[in-house]
């Protein structure tokens, strides 16, 4: 991060309102303002919404597209065959690195996420794969005590003007029909051209990747998965010992109702939003999606500055901005040695209550997870309008993994729309409410908060690709979560109409 980041003011980033330094007022976004509930001056840049009148967005002719179901992850092997990208993220124009392992022949394939009537995913290219050859496993050293590879390129691939921003799987397949392997990346634009970004949690999925596993020398942010004590670092060179974790899963829950509904989108990962922060400024609308939980401080302000100068916020997950990471040079090692006064953004004068609405984390391992009730104060809200939500109703299975509340730092004018209450639904581990949320910055922008990781569940038209923990557990305790909540569906519809006039 830039020194200059370092040395801001602790009266600019202990702002709780993100004034603007010069406001101006704006109908629409005073109209929205009042009716969250929000009384005082407000500004916004004054944005048109180009989907919202009609056209057809790139996303939507995109997923018009035939669509292949070979991405599913129920066939992932990896050992005798695995890689990874030399990048999280690449361009149209750019080259697609492997670094692949494999002991005999194999084939590459590239897979984008999306609805693609069903299917959930596009084949977009293929090719036969290099020359075979085993690479070596890693293990952990440095003062970061942690696993990175340096194998050489096996394998590159032109990334065309028909790769559209997405998310997207390298499939490595052995050409006598063993094992196979994935490997996720990014499809960035090359300069905004969408109403909204959607920022995937790249670094959240590496925290957690424990390759080659913890009986073999692996190494994570945590000890759970990590042989002998967790790493304070973990890095992009290496291959993921759960390509379809849970972690990036609920994002794909996510991309998939997202890119159904048409949407006019883009997708960064979180490392290029670390990069080049001012970038989200350029959308009306920038989304969190899924378990966003590993941010460097250039991404709070990224994320703070947007939402100063009007643009709107939509997190859609929990857990997020949780733990401060620092990016290496060469861009492909996240520091984050978890001393919690120092590595907690709450800690730093960063509370993410401030900018997200929210506080993070409430826990569940077990997958008894507790239903979110309809707030009755929030019935009369355009949120809520058509929904075919009463007061009282409530969606199953939805709080969990973890799930994010309510706190004093939290603003004071934000609506709530759902609640759980503490205590309420099952005997839960540290457990605390959960709330869906939205509030109107000074700037105009409104901040949308679901509140919890599940909430991706319930709007994904077809959840049943998924078969990882945790949701296969809170399907066999609650087995309703298989399938979409029509009502939330109509519910998170009518939040993007909103931040989209």
């Amino acid at each position: 991060m830039s020194s200059g980041t370092q040395k801001r003011s602790e009266t600019e980033t202990d702002r709780r309102s993100g004034e603007s330094e010069t406001p101006t007022v704006d109908r629409r976004r005073f109209s929205r303002a009042v009716g969250l509930g929000i009384v005082g001056s407000v500004a916004s840049l004054d944005r048109v919404s180009t989907w919202s009148r009609g056209r057809t967005s790139e996303m939507a002719e995109e997923n018009e597209r035939s669509g292949d179901s070979g991405w599913e992850p129920d066939n992932v092997v990896g050992e005798d065959l695995e890689g990874y990208t030399t990048a999280t993220s690449v361009e149209p124009g750019e080259t697609l690195e492997l670094c692949v392992s494999a002991d005999g022949a194999y084939r590459v394939e590239i897979y984008r996420m999306g609805w693609y009537g069903g299917d959930g995913g596009r084949l977009v290219a293929e090719t036969a794969g290099g020359e075979p050859r085993r690479q070596p496993i890693a293990t952990a050293a440095g003062a970061y005590d942690m696993v990175q590879c340096d194998w050489e390129v096996t394998d590159r691939l032109e990334v065309d003007e028909g790769w559209t921003s997405g998310l997207y799987y390298a499939w490595l397949r052995r050409a006598d029909g063993g094992g196979t392997y994935a490997h996720p990346f990014v499809v960035r634009p090359s300069s905004p051209s969408a109403e909204i970004v959607v920022q995937l949690p790249l670094a959240t999925q590496q925290a957690y990747n424990g390759w080659p596993g913890a009986d073999s020398g692996g190494k994570a942010l945590y000890g759970f998965n990590s042989d002998g004590r967790r790493a304070d670092a973990v890095s992009h060179d290496r291959p993921y010992e759960e390509p379809f974790a849970h972690h990036l899963n609920y994002a794909v829950h996510l991309v998939r109702w997202l890119e159904r509904d048409g949407y006019d989108l883009e997708y960064v990962c979180d490392s290029d939003v670390h990069r080049n922060p001012d970038r989200l400024q350029e959308y009306s609308i920038a989304v969190s999606a899924g378990h966003d939980e590993y941010w460097s401080v250039d991404q709070y302000d990224a994320f703070l500055s947007a939402r100063e100068r009007g643009t709107d916020l939509a997190v859609l997950g929990a857990n997020v901005c949780y733990w401060r990471v620092h990016y290496e040079d060469d861009g492909r090692t996240i520091h984050c040695p978890k001393v919690d006064e120092e590595d907690l953004f709450r800690n730093i004068g960063r509370h993410e209550a401030r900018v997200l609405g929210l506080a993070s984390f409430g826990y569940q391992p077990e997958g008894r997870y507790p239903a979110l009730t309809v707030d009755a104060s929030g019935l009369e809200h355009d949120y809520l309008t058509d929904t075919g939500f009463e007061p009282g109703d409530r969606v199953a299975g939805v709080v969990g993994h973890e799930w994010a509340w309510i706190h004093e730092e939290s603003p004071d004018n934000l609506r709530r729309f759902f609640h759980y209450e503490a205590g309420s639904q099952f005997d839960v581990q540290r457990d605390r409410d959960c709330d869906t949320i939205a509030f109107t910055a000074a700037s105009g922008a409104t901040v949308f908060h679901c509140g919890t990781l599940a909430w991706s569940w319930r709007l994904d038209p077809d959840p049943t690709w998924d078969t990882t923990d945790p949701f296969a557990a809170a399907r066999a305790h609650e087995p309703s979560v298989s399938e979409p909540d029509e009502r939330l569906q109509r519910f998170q519809a009518n939040v993007f109409r909103d931040l989209l006039e």
